[in-house]
């Protein structure tokens, strides 16, 4: 069976590669994140509050993003983002100074933010006609396993290493990937012989204009925003959940995010294949009713297996969402896709930013008060998305 036949591309397996290291790299150094910004003397509300303005300054960047991907062609924003990844992360790993590991918290968090719709728009291109879910769940699944892989070693390294060998060697498998990539995208679709990148007021305007023009992005936005507060709010605070109430050690908590991405990795592709049968609507619609249902559980757990079986859970649900969400963008804005996507992520990473800072605040309300409030506030988005 030839990689057509698969859904996938020469192009595509090797983009989907170096995005992979990337995100190995990323999560091995940012999964245990809230346990270690703990342990520099932050209390529960300032990490909340530094998780906050790390998405915050991420979804900035992802509004002009897709434009300069537009404007300037895949290469340019891709090799900047995955320089700064790579330089924060070594940074990281030499500063000891909570404030100065702050600010580098946040860099590391625009470099994730630049590279997004570039790599959309490059996979979407790049995909076999008729099978531009599928080819999105193929990289969605690429990627996530490395996110399982990052999680699981991310515990295991820091019980016995310390966190500090987590920036490290992530800061070295980002090195790897930002070589890969240069070299898969050394051919860029850009028409302009510009060698550098910058954002300018106008590309913060011209996706501005976007979002209040093109009233499916705009309707999308303002829905999976809710999704994003829900998911984040829920989300955020599960290491210390595992932590402080569960009692699980280091190497555990990394091994239950772990399972929660295979989950999510292993039914991307199913779910991309379906996505291009029935459409992403219906897809994305059950994701996020399914999110409502699942997602406040978790702190009310009191055993390992428990915790498993609702990591596996999550994982198939969450792996719903992104193959059908990039059909949806793709069948709204083809010719402006890097556009539409930055937009869409800007919009609803700008809004999910509140997730953290909710969580630090409801946080002594009770462990369980962020995890029910994000499956209700999600319950919101899908009344948004039938409407």
């Amino acid at each position: 069976m030839n990689l057509d036949n698969l859904g996938l591309t020469r192009n595509i397996v090797l983009v989907s590669f170096s995005v992979s290291l990337l995100i190995l790299g990323f999560n091995l150094s940012t999964s245990l994140l809230v346990l270690y910004l703990s342990q520099l003397g932050f209390n529960s509300f300032m990490v909340g509050l530094i998780v906050t303005v790390a998405r915050l300054a991420f979804a900035l960047l992802t509004l002009p993003s897709g434009v300069i991907a537009d404007k300037l062609g895949y290469r340019l924003p891709i090799v900047w983002s995955f320089s700064l990844c790579s330089i924060s992360l070594f940074l990281m790993y030499l500063v000891s100074n909570p404030l100065l590991f702050s600010i580098l918290v946040v860099l590391l968090w625009i470099g994730t933010a630049i590279y997004g719709p570039s790599i959309s728009s490059y996979v979407s291109k790049a995909s076999s006609k008729g099978k531009v879910a599928l080819a999105f769940g193929w990289y969605y699944a690429f990627t996530t396993t490395s996110q399982v892989i990052g999680q699981t070693l991310s515990g295991i390294m820091a019980q016995n290493f310390g966190y500090k060998s987590l920036f490290a060697v992530g800061g070295v498998l980002s090195l790897f990937s930002l070589v890969i990539v240069t070299y898969v995208v050394r051919k860029s679709n850009s028409s302009t012989k510009n060698n550098f990148i910058l954002f300018t007021l106008d590309d913060f305007k011209k996706g501005l204009d976007f979002f209040i023009k093109n009233s499916s992005v705009r309707k999308l936005s303002i829905a999976l925003s809710f999704h994003t507060i829900g998911f984040l709010t829920s989300y955020t605070f599960i290491p210390l959940v595992a932590s402080l109430d569960q009692n699980f050690d280091d190497a555990t908590i990394g091994l239950l995010l772990a399972i929660w991405s295979i989950g999510n990795a292993v039914f991307q592709i199913p779910f991309g294949k379906l996505s291009d049968k029935v459409g992403g609507k219906i897809i994305l619609l059950l994701h996020v009713l399914l999110s409502s249902l699942i997602w406040w559980v978790y702190p009310f757990v009191n055993s390992f297996l428990l915790a498993v079986v609702i990591m596996i859970v999550q994982g198939v649900v969450g792996a719903m969402d992104m193959p059908a969400r990039r059909l949806i963008m793709q069948d709204v804005s083809e010719e402006n896709f890097a556009t539409a996507v930055g937009v869409l992520d800007s919009f609803t990473t700008f809004a999910g930013s509140l997730g953290p800072f909710i969580s630090g605040v409801l946080w002594n309300y009770g462990h369980w008060a962020p995890f029910v409030f994000g499956s209700a506030i999600n319950f919101v988005s899908f009344l948004l998305l039938i409407l």
